[in-house]
């Protein structure tokens, strides 16, 4: 990128965090951020004969028109449909009235300590609280529902995270003379109970799946009559609104999207056959429900390890304060780390929204689906379970959209992460066509 280098301003925050400025007419406008990270997921050794090309080859396979490799969808192509869209500004001498802002973090995989939570500090102490007109980084893209019908789905909200590391503290000894039930089998007995006692299905109408329900129930004629009647009438309807919510408790696509989800990920207990366990614990991962909060979901946790605790003699701690008391036996610790509220919610209305939609429909419309004029599209809302590099960037702006603007299909979704990761190079196009026309719409509408 010869001329991003020539023209624009290049920071490295924190030895390989990227920061680049380019630097608009009109001081006085908020900058535009556009985000990506770097790093990739790893490639176990024993899967690598198991992909079609060699996972880091970066193959462009002609007659399919796929890009193969690790971070080809997570989400390299991203970065460089950002780079290429600027580097053809430049080469079409385009001259921006905002400053252009691109912020590229190294370990979003990692949840983004070092890279992005630095380089959002850099920005907000350079630039101020609210300083940012938008901010666009990785998330879904455009979904084919058949017959001509596709829908865009800007994510602008995310649910909340938090690990809680519960731990059974109690005696060794030899395991010719066990005690009646072992540190291992406290663990087990509070595991199955949360797993037995899911979090409670919480569905609202600001719930940002609702507005991609009511963009299918509105234009697509596969949804069965009865469910379409139940979308659209939940606004004027609790029965209605009752109803979707017991719908969408039962379909595995939306479930976990209005509810807290609990996951039993890691389990640690015992050193030997003949030595009973005098410490064992295990990591719960949630990812929250965007009307509940971390200490709800920790409370609730807590809640089961003092029933636990009561059945079998144990004191209990929180974060290594003690609110049962230990006993002889031992006691049960509730910690919590890597903490994170529900994203807030941005906006799907008023002028950065309507620049953002327009840009999508007219990329699509007019550009994508040039040649099927009976094609449509519609842009809605969406969530998302997992979390982006914009949980560092929410005090910038309140318009954060996570969307990169090419076709998805499940065959290519199925590989983030996995094996034969790939990319549709004719969406990788479609999503630096957005880029380029997203800058060039918000200068014309400022």
């Amino acid at each position: 990128y010869p001329l991003i280098h020539e023209n624009l301003k290049l920071e490295k925050v924190n030895e390989i965090g990227l920061l680049y400025t380019w630097e608009g007419s009109e001081k006085d406008l908020k900058p535009m951020l556009f985000m990506a990270h770097q790093d990739v997921v790893p490639v176990e050794r024993k899967t690598w004969d198991l992909w079609k090309f060699p996972p880091f080859s970066g193959y462009y396979e002609e007659e399919t028109d796929l890009l193969w490799g690790r971070g080809s969808n997570d989400c390299k192509n991203l970065l460089t449909a950002e780079m290429e869209a600027i580097e053809q500004l430049l080469r079409d001498d385009y001259k921006p009235k905002r400053t252009v802002l691109l912020s590229f973090g190294f370990d979003e995989e990692s949840s983004g300590p070092l890279g992005a939570k630095n380089l959002a500090a850099f920005i907000r102490e350079r630039y101020g609280d609210d300083s940012i007109f938008s901010i666009i980084d990785e998330g879904a893209g455009v979904a084919p529902l058949g017959d001509n019908l596709y829908v865009a789905s800007p994510i602008n909200a995310e649910k909340g995270y938090v690990d809680v590391i519960v731990t059974v503290n109690g005696h060794g000894g030899h395991s010719s003379v066990p005690p009646e039930h072992t540190t291992i089998g406290v663990a087990a007995d509070l595991i199955k109970l949360l797993e037995d006692n899911k979090f409670d299905f919480d569905f609202e109408l600001d719930n940002p799946i609702y507005g991609l329900l009511t963009c299918v129930a509105e234009h697509s004629d596969k949804v069965p009559k009865s469910l379409k009647k139940t979308i659209l009438g939940a606004s004027k309807d609790e029965k209605k609104k009752a109803a979707l919510q017991e719908y969408l408790s039962r379909d595995s696509r939306f479930r976990e999207l209005i509810r807290t989800t609990e996951a039993i990920d890691i389990v640690k207990g015992g050193i030997k056959a003949n030595a009973l366990p005098e410490v064992t614990s295990f990591l719960v991962n949630h990812r929250i429900e965007m009307h509940s909060s971390v200490n709800e979901t920790v409370n609730n946790d807590l809640k089961y390890a003092k029933e636990v605790a009561e059945k079998f003699g144990y004191g209990v701690s929180l974060n290594d304060e003690f609110v049962v008391p230990a006993t002889e036996l031992g006691y049960i610790d509730v910690s919590y780390s890597k903490s994170l509220e529900p994203a807030p919610i941005s906006p799907t209305s008023g002028p950065v929204w309507n620049i953002l939609a327009g840009t999508i429909q007219d990329v699509f419309q007019n550009g994508v689906f040039a040649d099927q004029p009976e094609a449509e599209i519609y842009v809605t809302s969406d969530l998302i379970s997992g979390n982006t590099d914009t949980r560092y960037y929410w005090d910038l702006t309140k318009n954060i959209y996570r969307f990169a603007a090419a076709i998805f299909d499940l065959s290519v979704l199925k590989t983030i992460h996995s094996v034969n990761e790939h990319v549709n190079v004719s969406g990788h196009l479609s999503a630096t066509a957005f880029i380029y026309e997203y800058i060039v719409n918000v200068d014309e509408n400022t």
